[in-house]
């Protein structure tokens, strides 16, 4: 459980996935996607990912648009899981007001 929790704890991991998830495959939007993620940190991500074997790095035929991101089974697996946490937080965690002392 440990090494799981490790993988996506990771700060930025969660969001990379999501913005994999639905659709942004390649650096370029990824970067548009996730605003205030340096080039440096999204790439450090996107190789721990790339080695943890999340993910696949594929280049297009037309080597245009340069290389996109795919899950692979193991990533599909694991994103089944984010979305069903994301599910049990919207049913059980209450957004809470806060409070600023003044």
């Amino acid at each position: 459980m440990n090494q799981s929790v490790n993988i996506i704890k990771k700060r930025w991991v969660i969001q990379i996935l999501f913005s994999i998830n639905k659709g942004c495959t390649r650096f370029s939007e990824l970067k548009n996607d996730i605003v205030l993620v340096s080039d440096y940190m999204l790439a450090k991500c996107l190789k721990s990912l790339l080695n943890e074997e999340i993910l696949e790095k594929h280049t297009s035929e037309d080597n245009e648009l340069g290389p996109y991101y795919e899950f692979t089974k193991k990533g599909e697996d694991l994103m089944s899981v984010l979305l069903e946490l994301r599910v049990w937080g919207k049913k059980y965690i209450k957004k809470e007001k806060i409070k600023i002392n003044h």
